[in-house]
């Protein structure tokens, strides 16, 4: 049930965010991208498939990528990750060695994409 309440804050999230956008149909590969969501992740593996789909559900219409930024996850996130996005190019994966973070996760994300909108994980906000 966890999972469900992580998707759902994150399309609150981005929701309110994206929500002056127009529509499209255009997919991330054939377009510039719109938004980029950097997430950071350390064993979040039950997690990852409830929250692409709603990524999905959510963001229909817009250019989007997602970097999952994870920190040496040991439940298979990572590879998880990296079977969804050997099959959706919107879907990227950066694999830390030896750094770890939320802060510098975000930050490590976010230099990774030409996104011009940028959403990152808000646990450290006081919002």
């Amino acid at each position: 049930m966890q999972s469900r309440s992580v998707a759902a804050r994150w399309i609150r999230v981005f929701a309110s965010t994206c929500s002056d956008f127009g529509a499209g149909a255009a997919a991330a590969t054939t377009r510039s991208l719109e938004l980029a969501l950097i997430i950071p992740t350390l064993n979040e593996h039950d997690n990852i498939g409830p929250l692409i789909a709603a990524l999905r559900d959510s963001l229909t219409g817009l250019s989007w990528e997602v970097i999952f930024v994870d920190d040496g996850s040991t439940d298979g996130t990572a590879e998880l990750v990296a079977d969804i996005g050997r099959q959706d190019r919107a879907i990227r994966l950066i694999r830390r060695h030896g750094r770890r973070g939320l802060a510098s996760a975000v930050v490590e994300g976010a230099m990774a994409t030409a996104a011009p909108i940028i959403g990152g994980d808000r646990r450290g906000s006081s919002a």
